[in-house]
Formats: C-alpha cells, sequence, structure tokens
C-alpha cells in the first residue's frame, strides 16, 4: 500500500509544481490521492535516503519515494504528519503548501500554522541530520526556498512585509463579514463574501492563503447545503456562481446530495451542474465507482456531455454492472464518446 501511496503525492506535487498545469490532471492527481489515503492518519519521515510510511520503510527507488524525500528535503523537514479524517478537498491545499511553502511563509513556524489551519493536529518533524538535496529529485518546476529555509530568495514570487500588510487590509474586512454570515446561517451573504474572495486580484502566493481561508468559511457541509439550494425555483444566483468557483470541491458537494434525491427534475438539474463545474474530472470519475445506481448512471450521463474520455475503461466495466439502468447509460456514454476504445469497448 505504501507504495502506490507514495507514487500517487510525488505524482500531485509534481502537478501542483508544474509551470502551466492542467487544471484537469491536477485535481485527478490530488483526488486519487486522497482516495489512497482514505482517511487515515499519515506519516511520513525521511530514513537516511529513504523514507518510512506510518513506520513502515518504503524501497528507495520505489516510484515517487526519490520526489517526496526531495521536497521534505529542500523544506529542511525530518517529516510531516496529516491527521485522520481529512476531506478531499483539503488535500489539495496541502499539497499546492508543500509545494510553495518556502516562498509563502518565511519560517517553518509558518508552514505549521498553514498546516494546522487546513488540517487541525498536522505536524511537522525536524531533521535528524541536513541531508545533502539531491537535485535531480526535485522537480524543477518547484519553486526555490527562501533564506530561512535554507536557500536563495525568490522575491520576484514572495512578498515584502508592506505586501503582506496590505492583503491583510484588503482582506480581513471580507473575512470578518463572511465568519457573521456564516454563524448567521446567512448563506446569500456567505455566498457573495465566496465569491468576493474568489475573484480578489493578489499575487499567486497570496492566492494559497485566500483560497485556504474560503475553505475554512465554507467547509463540506455548508457547500452540501447550498448544493442543495440549487434546486430551488428561484436559487440565488450568487449562490450558484460561487459554487462554480470551488471546482472539484463543489462537484463533491454536489454527488454526495445526489444521493438523496430522487425527484427527476432535481436531478436534471445537478447533472446540469457537474456539467459546467470546472476542475471536477477527478470528482467525477470516483463517482462512477459509487453504490447508488442512480448516483452512477446520472453521473456518467454527465461523462457523456463533458466528453471524458479518461473515463472509458471505467464505462467498459460498467457495461457489465448488475443494474439495467446503469449498464444503459454506459453503453449510451460511450457511444456518446465515439473514440477508437469507446468502440472497441462496446464491440467486445
Amino acid at each position: 500500500m505504501p507504495v502506490p501511496l507514495i507514487a500517487l503525492l510525488a505524482a500531485a506535487l509534481h502537478e501542483a509544481g508544474a509551470s502551466g498545469k492542467d487544471p484537469a490532471s491536477h485535481a485527478r492527481a490530488v483526488s486519487l490521492l486522497a482516495r489512497a489515503v482514505g482517511g487515515s492518519a499519515l506519516t511520513l519521515s525521511i530514513d537516511g535516503d529513504g523514507l518510512l510510511v506510518n513506520g513502515i520503510p518504503v524501497p528507495t527507488q520505489a516510484p515517487g519515494v526519490p520526489q517526496v524525500v526531495g521536497v521534505l528535503t529542500r523544506l529542511r523537514l525530518g517529516g510531516v504528519t496529516i491527521p485522520a479524517e481529512v476531506e478531499a478537498p483539503r488535500w489539495r491545499d496541502l499539497v499546492d503548501i508543500l509545494v510553495k511553502a518556502p516562498v509563502l511563509y518565511p519560517d517553518p513556524a509558518g508552514l505549521v500554522a498553514a498546516l494546522t489551519s487546513i488540517a487541525p493536529g498536522a505536524s511537522i518533524q525536524a531533521p535528524a541530520t541536513t541531508p545533502a538535496v539531491d537535485p535531480e529529485a526535485i522537480p524543477g518546476s518547484l519553486v526555490a526556498p527562501t533564506d530561512a529555509w535554507g536557500g536563495e530568495s525568490l522575491l520576484t514570487l514572495g512578498t515584502t512585509g508592506v505586501e503582506r500588510a496590505e492583503v491583510s487590509r484588503r482582506l480581513d474586512p471580507i473575512l470578518e463579514r463572511g465568519r457573521l454570515a456564516a454563524d448567521a446561517n446567512d448563506e446569500v451573504t456567505l455566498a457573495a463574501v465566496l465569491l468576493e474572495l474568489a475573484l480578489l486580484d493578489v499575487s499567486s502566493a497570496d492566492a494559497v492563503s485566500v483560497r485556504a481561508e474560503r475553505r475554512r468559511l465554507a467547509p463540506p457541509r455548508v457547500l452540501e447545503s447550498m448544493a442543495r439550494r440549487l434546486t430551488e425555483p428561484t436559487a440565488p444566483a450568487v449562490i450558484v456562481k460561487a459554487l462554480m468557483t470551488f471546482g472539484a470541491e463543489a462537484a463533491d458537494a454536489i454527488v454526495e446530495v445526489m444521493r438523496d434525491v430522487n425527484h427527476r427534475t432535481a436531478r436534471r438539474t445537478f447533472i446540469e451542474a457537474l456539467t459546467e463545474i470546472p476542475d471536477a474530472e477527478g470528482t467525477i470519475l470516483a463517482a462512477l465507482t459509487g453504490s447508488d445506481p442512480q448516483v452512477v448512471s446520472d453521473v456518467i450521463e454527465v461523462v457523456g456531455r463533458r466528453r471524458l474520455v479518461s473515463a472509458i475503461p471505467t464505462l467498459a466495466r460498467l457495461l457489465k454492472h448488475h443494474d439495467e439502468t446503469v449498464r444503459a447509460a454506459a453503453w449510451r456514454a460511450l457511444e456518446e464518446l465515439d473514440t477508437p476504445d469507446a468502440r472497441r469497448a462496446l464491440a467486445r
């Protein structure tokens, strides 16, 4: 188990640090990583040139180990612990922080604060020694560390104290409105705040912090409550727009609430929303393996509408599903995709 998990972590780190990264690939990598972790606690520790995963040694040359060790070494960490029950959407922020920490935070204490804001109970371990960094083990797209982290500063990506103060000046009043709206269960005002944060013009470094603040204001239960309102005849437009800015997290919320909906009109609303939400490919692919035949068949329709060719292997397996509705939906989606692989699946 540790080897594929580390390979997925390395893939997610690579996608997060890639220049001109593909949002769909990034979302898929993080979604697969979260599924591999499965809600369990995860501790990564450097052991010489190798890695321990929850205390279990992983072969030095196993897929992803050099990359993960390289990232921890670059951050001057002996290890990191992520607690259990971290929701899948939060893994995206965790991965982003591990990639960008040297630029975002002036010292390791800042990294600890950032990690615990996303995953309460997270911690880091100091290295037993200061191992040499193998440049080949670290993807070239990862940002370089600041002086406090043991390397040269990247002033073009970092922020000065003045710039951070300016961001706080702009951000604090918005966050306060959001907290008041959340406390009052005022979803319309909260949605307006979330949308304002999404459209806030900040540097790429500050964007990760802003995204973390948005997730604190809108944990999964809040996004699920907003998703349910999509089925209202006059759903507030601001809620619809705010949900769209959450991408994969909003898709997760919609898939979750779809399980409780049987009315055809409501289901059509969710299908339309999943078709339009950006960065939702990973969530959609994961939902195809669900246990509720109605949800699976509805998500299959989304696959066809979005023309997700990456779903073809799963659709091929669903042609043998025990539920006739799922089998029929998979057949229609493969016909709609109409690629050579889709045609081969239909011909079997």
